[in-house]
């Protein structure tokens, strides 16, 4: 489709907030209908806007995360995107129009976008932030998580929705000894339901994977030779190499002020 160019006319700035495929499609969407203002998208990570989800099914490509990228660099430098890297946003002052950075500085627009997605939810428990329990989100944790679990690494994956059931199937796939432990009793039981469940649970199983359902984690502890174990309520442990957590997300927008916002957290929209 056509797009539009900037204007040097045109003063007016579009704020987008977050380096996602949310983030791009607006860009994309703005100068395709005829924008010609200041297009500024601000992401707090150093790598082109990319295509995230590839990373919990494919880790390798968090050593190469251009090779996610949604758009290259000269396709922004060609419509006028400005595109601010490292760009950490401390506050969202909607009332004012006003983005306050982590450096200090400050930016005002006319409009903006919310894009910044959600963060992983911690494990609120002692030893939930040990050297090699991983969250998975950005390349970084993708190289981190691949460095620990290699062929014949024992591995735990927290959570049976679809970041941990993922990532248990990667895992698998690179050779390790994979339990996946859960607070339902099977996979996706919340939200796809009992039947599918027992369905993807038998599937795993059928392929190594051993699945341990309604359970709960109370404690991570690490030995003296920098393997984990985990603590379950029900007093069993089970012992690993690494241990990834996937037990949901928060959506990322504590900073926005002056706008509506649901019990969750998030922004509320129309």
């Amino acid at each position: 489709p056509k797009m539009a160019r900037k204007s040097p006319d045109d003063g007016r700035v579009f704020l987008i907030l977050g380096g996602g495929a949310a983030g791009v499609a607006a860009a994309d969407a703005l100068r395709q209908e005829g924008y010609t203002g200041n297009i500024v998208m601000l992401t707090e990570e150093k790598h082109l806007p990319y295509d995230r989800p590839v990373l919990s099914k494919n880790l390798a490509k968090g050593a190469d995360p251009e090779s996610l990228a949604l758009r290259d660099a000269a396709y922004f430098e060609e419509h006028d995107i400005e595109v601010r890297y490292g760009a950490t946003v401390k506050e969202v002052d909607a009332a004012q129009k006003l983005v306050r950075l982590a450096g200090g500085s400050e930016l005002r627009y006319d409009a903006a976008l919310v894009a910044t997605g959600a963060r992983p939810r911690a494990l609120p428990i002692p030893g939930g932030n040990l050297p090699g329990v991983f969250p998975m989100r950005t390349p970084e944790d993708a190289q981190r998580i691949a460095g620990a679990c290699g062929k014949g690494k024992k591995a735990v994956v927290i959570g049976s929705s679809f970041i941990g059931m993922e990532v248990a199937a990667t895992l698998h796939r690179r050779g390790c000894e994979v339990t996946v432990l859960g607070m339902e009793a099977v996979p996706f039981e919340r939200v796809l339901g009992r039947r599918v469940g027992d369905a993807v649970k038998a599937f795993f199983e059928s392929k190594g994977v051993k699945f341990k359902g309604s359970v709960a984690v109370s404690e991570i502890q690490q030995g003296a030779s920098g393997g984990l174990t985990a603590v379950l309520k029900s007093g069993d442990k089970l012992q690993c190499d690494a241990i990834v957590v996937g037990v949901g997300v928060i959506p990322n927008c504590s900073f926005v002020s002056g706008a509506e916002k649901g019990r969750d957290g998030s922004l509320v929209t129309d």
